[in-house]
């Protein structure tokens, strides 16, 4: 027996609204409000239209409608997996308390009869409001013979289905879907200049940007494709204003067409050359000018490396910490310094310059010129350097070891300039005095 309820048109979400203002954030109501988050299938009891059969067909044990109906030999109905647990647990039925194994429960052919044949109504005759089931009057007004009534769900048009093209379109009605996909906003369209799929409610803003679309320029009117646009306002249309190239030199005229270019450089021609040779001559002047200015500053320089060299002004501390560790290592070196305009530091092997073949056993210092730090470069010229070194004695001051030294700089052979043997390793120790609170100091000067 099927019963046909009157039509009723349903929007995706609800009359009122549109998808766009469900995106909103807004929470929809009405005969669908239920259907958009997960829809879930309504109780099996409820969807009997005869309640009476309800209880006729419910098991004793799980209170819900028969699987498999079995029955004592008192007719007392149950779902077989129930009874199969109830037996495994006590010997009894739980209705009459009458004797039961699995020899003794039977098959109720009625009951299965029932089950298959009574009518029921659609699921998407209900709809959920909380935990709650009630009657949708806009859902499926029809009904069925239980065993099918699952065909018809499969296709019933009042069943809750999404849309294809998006998610935040919610849940629609299967009824509906067909005309919902004709003007959903996030349908694919085809732009029918770069043939690009664009969603239907971005197709305004897509033309504003498409390469492909055609326009008009704006000061000559010709119809050009977006993409030459750039192109056609920097060189070619003959309407845009631009300025005369000899502007910034002089030239008194304001901006013109570039139609009219051509014949005010012909007009002012001798102006242009005249403010071109102007404005080559005032560069000119400014470019002696700062070339004088960058010789003065150069001059200054090497005076200033004259006078530092001159009054031999280096003075040089380089405390030497944690000795009884940088002693057993390879290489140390003091921090970069400045003198007469160019950085230098101090290079010390404690066991030998391993270069040196004699050197080995020996305390090795010398004086580099540093060319990696990005200061002035002594090009083609040549420095020359009176120094000495000093390993100061703390117990007696008279027993400090000095070098005294004479280099031209940069060095022909290599970067710095000292002494390989300038004292034993072994001597450099706190009992002799060249060591205190486990420091070495070296000074140069």
């Amino acid at each position: 027996m099927e019963k046909t309820s009157p039509a009723a048109a349903v929007s995706p979400i609800e009359p009122s609204r549109s998808p766009q203002e469900a995106r909103q954030g807004e929470s929809p109501s009405g005969p669908l409000a239920a259907l958009i988050s997960a829809p879930a299938d309504p109780p099996a009891e409820i969807l009997f239209v005869d309640q009476q059969l309800v209880k006729d067909l419910t098991c004793g044990i799980c209170l819900q409608i028969i699987t498999e109906p079995r029955q004592c030999s008192n007719g007392h109905l149950f779902c077989h997996e129930c009874l199969q647990r109830s037996i495994s647990a006590t010997s009894s039925c739980p209705t009459c308390r009458c004797k039961l194994t699995e020899e003794t429960i039977s098959r109720s052919l009625i009951a299965e009869k029932q089950l298959r044949s009574c009518i029921v109504w659609c699921k998407y005759h209900f709809r959920q409001i909380g935990t709650d089931w009630r009657e949708d009057p806009d859902g499926c007004q029809q009904t069925f013979e239980r065993e099918k009534v699952w065909s018809h769900e499969k296709s019933c048009p009042e069943a809750p289905i999404s849309c294809s093209y998006s998610k935040e379109c919610g849940f629609l009605r299967r009824g509906q879907l067909s005309t919902h996909l004709l003007s959903c906003s996030f349908r694919p369209i085809e732009c029918k200049f770069c043939r690009n799929s664009v969603q239907s409610q971005s197709i305004e803003s897509h033309l504003l940007k498409c390469l492909e679309n055609m326009i008009s320029c704006q000061w000559c009117g010709e119809q050009m494709k977006r993409k030459v646009e750039s192109h056609h306002l920097l060189v070619q249309c003959p309407k845009k204003p631009v300025e005369c190239a000899f502007r910034a030199s002089g030239c008194p005229s304001e901006a013109m067409p570039r139609e009219q270019l051509q014949e005010h450089n012909k007009e002012f021609c001798h102006l242009h050359l005249s403010l071109l040779q102007t404005s080559f001559e005032d560069r000119m002047t400014q470019l002696r000018s700062d070339f004088g200015e960058l010789l003065k500053e150069r001059d200054a320089k090497i005076e200033s490396l004259h006078k530092d060299l001159a009054h031999n002004e280096l003075r040089i501390v380089w405390d030497i910490k944690d000795w009884r560790t940088v002693s057993q290592g390879q290489y140390s070196s003091s921090r970069r310094f400045s003198f007469g305009g160019f950085q230098w530091y101090l290079g010390m092997y404690p066991n030998g310059d391993p270069d040196v073949p004699d050197g080995k056993g020996f305390l090795s210092i010398y004086l580099f010129l540093d060319k990696s730090t990005g200061s002035e470069t002594i090009s083609n010229k040549s420095v020359v350097l009176n120094f000495s070194i000093k390993i100061v004695n703390f117990k007696n001051p008279s027993e400090t070891i000095m070098r005294v030294l004479e280099s031209r700089f940069p060095i022909p052979t290599g970067e710095g300039w000292g002494d390989s043997q300038i004292a034993p390793s072994i001597s450099i120790n706190e009992k002799n005095g060249y060591v205190k609170n486990n420091a070495v100091r070296v000074e140069v000067s």
